[in-house]
């Protein structure tokens, strides 16, 4: 999945309430997703920043989002989630992270990126990132 540029017909402002509904939809995806994926360790997206059964430590994520109308002038929200460990989330990188759409082409689940229609309340193409 890309950052969907080809379907933003304008950008979109997003209220408290529908940033509280964008938090809540991100952890329902990731949870279907982790129920899909038969807890594979490696496949797994852990939210919060716990320890795994194997000892591997998960940091949490930290998002970057874009909300707009499509051409249906639905608002949507691409969701774009990196593990907090990742160097786009250093003081360094901070900057480059809130200004730029970051396009990793791997990273495995230390990546991920869903699509949330808040029109419609659901949430789709939720996939994590390739290995290299």
């Amino acid at each position: 999945m890309r950052f969907p540029a080809h379907k933003i017909v304008a950008k979109a402002p997003l209220s408290p309430p529908e940033i509280a509904l964008m938090k809540e939809m991100v952890i329902k995806a990731v949870e279907v997703h982790n129920e899909r994926v038969n807890y594979s360790e490696y496949k797994q997206v852990i939210l919060g920043g716990v320890a795994s059964s194997r000892g591997y430590s998960h940091p949490g994520y930290g998002i970057q989002y874009v909300a707009y109308f499509n051409e249906k002038q639905e608002k949507v929200i691409w969701i774009n989630g990196f593990a907090k460990a990742s160097s786009f989330h250093s003081e360094e990188g901070s900057a480059y992270f809130e200004a730029t759409v970051v396009d990793a082409e791997d990273g495995g689940n230390g990546y991920f990126e869903t699509i949330l229609n808040l029109t419609t309340g659901r949430a789709a193409d939720f996939s994590i990132h390739g290995s290299a």
